[in-house]
């Protein structure tokens, strides 16, 4: 014969269970697609974000916001194109454990390594992305301790920059 626990029982641990998710989404910010709030918090409070982009090769990738802003300037032309679209200038890590930058920020975390996508396999990870391409935005509460290398905050590639790290 089966003991079942009593109704009030199980609508009170319901209850802790929806409590539990309201409080880690305020904490950690809940999983949803890029939005301009979003994104300028996350690079004014200096923090990492981890994305999932549908753009040429699609996944999830764990990346470090620098410039957010609108419009596409061609590189040989200097042709502003695109204008009602928004890009993030950002910096991709390709697998925290390799990555001496952010090794000792995601170190000994149980579930903290990340391994993002990426088409050219790059060693360099700076990319220009289209924000709407963009599917899912979850920050990271974790201090970007420095700008990387070749970092420019006045990104010549974005017409109007909206955010800058």
């Amino acid at each position: 014969m089966t003991i079942y626990p009593p109704i009030s029982v199980l609508n009170e641990y319901v209850n802790f269970l929806e409590t539990f998710r309201r409080l880690n989404e305020m904490a950690y910010g809940a999983n949803q697609p890029a939005s301009h709030n979003k994104i300028v918090n996350t690079i004014d409070n200096h923090w990492y974000a981890a994305i999932y982009y549908t753009g040429s090769k699609p996944g999830f990738r764990l990346l470090e916001p620098y410039v957010y802003g609108s419009g596409f300037v061609g590189p040989k032309s200097g042709i502003v194109t695109h204008e009602d679209k928004f890009y993030l200038r950002c910096y991709v890590i390709l697998d925290t454990q390799k990555d001496p930058l952010v090794k000792k920020q995601f170190k000994k975390q149980k579930g903290m390594r990340r391994k993002s996508v990426s088409q050219s396999g790059a060693k360099l990870g700076w990319r220009l992305m289209r924000v709407d391409l963009i599917k899912s935005w979850q920050p990271i509460r974790k201090k970007i301790q420095s700008t990387r290398p070749y970092y420019n905050a006045n990104d010549k590639m974005i017409d109007s920059i909206i955010s800058s790290f």
